[in-house]
């Protein structure tokens, strides 16, 4: 199988699985096929030693060691400052807490007013969005940041620029969550004001690439080597280069459609329709059709 038929086969899986997990988050959509539910609800689960009052909990992860669980708990136990409950307050709002439900760990006071999403990497960071909007962002340097945590609370990174909302690579718009993917690739969703989703592998491929070529120049020994590695080089930079991929992929059973970035220029948009064009010419809608009836046990049954 070519790797773009592999590409193709696997994004079909992907439509086809939709309306299953569709199915099941629908109540009564696939009634037929329910199951029991193996979980139960434990009030007061969460609870620190002390007084302190469980607030709004903003998004939860798991620890690596899958012993833990990260959450983000907004400071105003109080529910009268929903949008801002950390502004006023020097209370922890990313806590780590062990399987009987008690915190034992936190940190991050008086560094957000909004806190919202978190992910915890494959080594354990914790990275957190600050997601207050920008008509309630006062002076000061919070607000409008994704913040990359040791697991012990140390601040390794902080991507946007604190307190300033806006658009571009320096900027964030009440980030709203983030995900780092296995590889390292940071997504951060921005937010509720842009709905947009940046991607900063593709920045730190630009920044490797301008750091190479900076010291290559520096000496002749540097140079001659680096034009033994230019046709690696070269390639490298191609496979990141997001014009040369145009656009995602949106693939369903009655079409697809093809989302590019605000910034595309001529190029991203000659091969977004490439993309296009080769989609239609494979029919990978035909295929993803072909693929749900050939694993409709898995996906649910029905017709198409």
């Amino acid at each position: 199988m070519t790797t773009i038929n592999r590409r193709l086969y696997f994004a079909a899986l992907m439509a086809a699985a939709a309306p299953a997990l569709a199915a099941t988050l629908v109540p009564g959509a696939a009634s037929a096929q329910a199951l029991p539910n193996p979980y139960r609800l434990v009030d007061g689960w969460a609870h620190f030693r002390g007084d302190r009052e469980v607030g709004a909990v903003g998004d939860v992860d798991i620890d690596p060691d899958g012993e833990h669980v990260w959450a983000i708990i907004r400071c105003d136990a109080d529910g009268d400052s929903f949008g801002w409950e950390c502004l006023d307050s020097d209370l922890d709002p990313v806590v780590r807490f062990d399987s009987n439900g008690l915190a034992v760990e936190s940190f991050g006071g008086g560094m957000f007013i909004w806190p919202h999403g978190i992910d915890v990497d494959a080594e354990g960071n914790v990275w957190v969005t600050d997601a207050v909007t920008a008509e309630r962002t006062p002076d000061g340097r919070r607000g409008h940041q994704v913040v990359k945590f040791s697991p012990t609370g140390d601040v390794l990174l902080v991507l946007g620029t604190p307190g300033e909302p806006g658009s571009g690579r320096a900027h964030f718009n009440a980030p709203s969550d983030v995900v780092v993917a296995p590889n390292g690739d940071v997504f951060v969703a921005d937010g509720f004001v842009g709905n947009i989703v940046l991607k900063f592998g593709e920045g730190m491929a630009k920044f490797i690439m301008k750091g190479l070529k900076r010291e290559v120049s520096k000496s002749l020994v540097t140079m001659l080597g680096a034009l033994a590695m230019a046709p690696a080089a070269k390639k490298f930079g191609k496979s990141v280069d997001k014009s040369e991929f145009g656009a995602a992929p949106l693939l369903g059973v009655n079409g697809f459609g093809l989302i590019g970035h605000g910034s595309s220029d001529a190029k991203s948009i000659a091969s977004a329709i490439m993309t296009a064009a080769t989609f239609a010419e494979r029919n990978v809608n035909d295929h993803i059709t072909e693929t749900m009836r050939e694993n409709a046990d898995v996906f649910g049954g029905g017709s198409l």
